[in-house]
């Protein structure tokens, strides 16, 4: 399948990046419908900082950097693992389609004094992509740690999970949810906050995605405010005209 995100990749990146998944270790490389999320999430949002939480080998830190670096508002990658052998190659992967200036990478695990230490201070975060140590208890920590309006996302940024499927529970090397149960039950402890989870039969890949963000106050109804939008475009001869008209309460289409 040619999977989006391929789409939006320069070509060299592209290269580089089928030779990564040649590697041994490309196997805990995010998959493929994930990827395509994050790359048209990133294009289309234009975020300015990012952080990744689990290297591994570089496969989606390649894909988020080289969309990062031609979107019209350039941005910045924080990359961060505790593992300095599988980072070492993301590094390099990254150093061959010339993207270094645009990921900074740290040796460290998601909770450690030190790396959020680093994250305070250079923040605010657009976007935090977590796939981490599935675990329950470290995901409940970086839920704590990274969720908005804690120094280090900004108010309306949004947490996105790999392995939040039922099916990804057992990638838990605890046994005790994964990221999954940390997910449910810490957002029915916070009324503000909104998560939405795509799984099969609505996600093709079994393991499944989660993103949480902020819940948006409804806005006050406004009244006397017209707003028409007129496309004219002809058809076998015909002229159609489709309006949209927004009244203050929603959208009335009408076809004349």
């Amino acid at each position: 399948m040619n999977w989006p995100y391929r789409e939006l990749i320069r070509p060299k990146t592209l290269v580089v990046l089928e030779k990564l998944y040649q590697d041994p270790e490309s196997a805990g490389v995010t998959d493929h419908s994930t990827l395509s999320l994050l790359a048209t999430y990133l294009r289309t949002q234009q975020p300015s900082q990012v952080i990744e939480l689990g290297t591994w080998i570089g496969g989606a830190c390649l894909i988020m950097a080289d969309i990062l670096a031609t979107n019209e508002n350039r941005g910045h990658l924080v990359s961060i693992d505790p593992a300095s052998d599988k980072q070492a190659k993301a590094i390099q992967y990254i150093k061959e389609v010339g993207l270094a200036d645009t990921v900074s990478f740290i040796n460290g695990t998601s909770c450690q004094n030190e790396v959020l230490s680093y994250l305070r201070d250079t923040a605010p975060y657009d976007v935090i992509y977590i796939d981490s140590l599935h675990g329950f208890g470290n995901t409940v920590a970086e839920l704590e740690f990274y969720c908005p309006n804690q120094g280090i996302l900004k108010e309306n940024g949004v947490m996105i999970f790999h392995d939040a499927s039922w099916l990804a529970q057992e990638f838990d090397p605890t046994l005790q949810g994964g990221v999954r149960r940390a997910l449910e039950e810490w957002i029915a402890r916070h009324d503000n906050m909104q998560l939405l989870i795509l799984e099969p039969p609505a996600w093709s890949n079994p393991a499944g995605v989660a993103m949480i963000t902020n819940k948006v106050d409804k806005p006050e109804k406004r009244h006397g405010l017209n707003i028409v939008l007129i496309m004219g475009y002809s058809c076998s001869g015909k002229e159609t005209y489709l309006r949209h008209i927004y009244d203050g309460v929603g959208l009335r289409i009408s076809n004349e």
